[in-house]
């Protein structure tokens, strides 16, 4: 499971704990991810780049959930569950079918990089 900064792992409860320490118990920030745990569960895994995502917290905390601002969220869920749909396909795949890549992890690594350039 991928972990936060501060090495907790990274899960909408984790995630929620942090906002109410960040933003307030009362925070729209804090609802927002109290309202992705009642609809996915709070163990459920947070695999979004966590400088974004506190990006989106703090815009949410500011604005609030608003039409646009649910739009972007949108997006990133997007992005991210496309992301974690490839670190699934790759791990189902036997070694040998890998193309090089000796694990998920490894592959994500390099995919990153050329995204960046």
């Amino acid at each position: 499971m991928k972990e936060m900064s501060v090495g907790m792992p990274s899960t909408l409860e984790n995630w929620h704990k942090m906002s109410k320490s960040l933003f307030g118990p009362d925070s729209r920030a804090t609802a927002f991810l109290q309202k992705k745990i009642d609809e996915q569960g709070p163990q459920e895994e947070v695999i979004a780049d966590e400088a974004q995502l506190i990006q989106v917290l703090v815009l949410i905390h500011l604005t609030g959930p608003e039409p646009e601002n649910e739009a972007i969220l949108s997006k990133v869920d997007q992005k991210a569950a496309e992301r974690l749909q490839e670190h699934r396909n790759l791990a189902s795949q036997p070694m040998e079918d890998r193309d090089g890549y000796e694990s998920a992890a490894m592959y994500a690594k390099e995919r990153k990089e050329r995204e960046g350039q």
